[in-house]
């Protein structure tokens, strides 16, 4: 499947509540295949930019995509991910890495710089996502230039399982996880913990836990080797 994908990141305040917008179309955009904002916690303009891609090109893949052309206004973003600029922010190069390793997984892809102005409803999914301090997902379909409430259906998710990240003195994470604080973990995709994190979770298996009659377990995020609680949801 081939498909054009515009991606947004934005942040109140820099740093400050951040949130990414994903939008995508089937190649000949007869079709919306996905509208999402994805609430992302606390982080600077440019790492909300690169998550919009990461969150872009995770969804992607499950949908099956194998072409992908990538749409976003931010320039930075484009030329770091083109090689023309280098990464020399300590903060996004873990955020470099792990884009180009997931567009990997497409046969092939490209990037490019747009307008902000033809950007506007990846724009408008990251401030749903701030307003709403949540993911807010869309259903595919969806008319690219409007936005009422029958249209945006978003998808309301239980959490699972929690998650707290456990720090020890003078250890933190280098991408700004917050320690001692518990994120409520959906079906979705969770808000407020950067990606390596948030992979390292769900390869521990919680989703599976029910049958194993586990209800908690500790596990270790490979990037700052910050110990990360997991405990089924109190609910469950």
């Amino acid at each position: 499947m081939d498909v054009s994908i515009y991606i947004d990141g934005g942040a109140r305040g820099n740093p400050g509540p951040a949130a990414a917008g994903v939008v995508i179309h089937d190649d000949n955009h007869a079709r919306t295949l996905l509208e999402a904002g994805f609430f992302l916690g606390t982080m600077t303009n440019n790492a909300a930019e690169y998550h919009s891609l990461i969150r872009a090109v995770q969804h992607a893949v499950k949908l099956g995509v194998k072409t992908a052309n990538v749409l976003s206004d931010s320039q930075l973003l484009v030329r770091q991910i083109t090689g023309e600029y280098r990464v020399k922010s300590a903060d996004l190069r873990p955020l470099y890495e792990q884009a180009q390793r997931l567009l990997l997984r497409f046969d092939s892809w490209q990037i490019r710089h747009i307008r902000r102005k033809d950007n506007k409803r990846a724009d408008q999914l990251v401030n749903m996502a701030l307003d709403q301090k949540r993911d807010v997902i869309v259903g595919g379909n969806a008319s690219d230039s409007t936005d009422t409430a029958a249209k945006q259906q978003p998808v309301e998710t239980d959490p699972r399982w929690t998650v707290e990240l456990v720090g020890k003195a003078g250890q933190s994470c280098p991408l700004n996880c917050p320690t001692g604080k518990r994120f409520a973990f959906g079906p979705g995709t969770p808000a407020g913990l950067c990606v390596v994190a948030a992979e390292a979770v769900f390869n521990s298996g919680p989703s599976q836990w029910s049958q194993a009659d586990t209800q908690h377990a500790d596990t270790t995020c490979p990037r700052c080797g910050l110990t990360i609680r997991i405990d089924v949801a109190d609910d469950q």
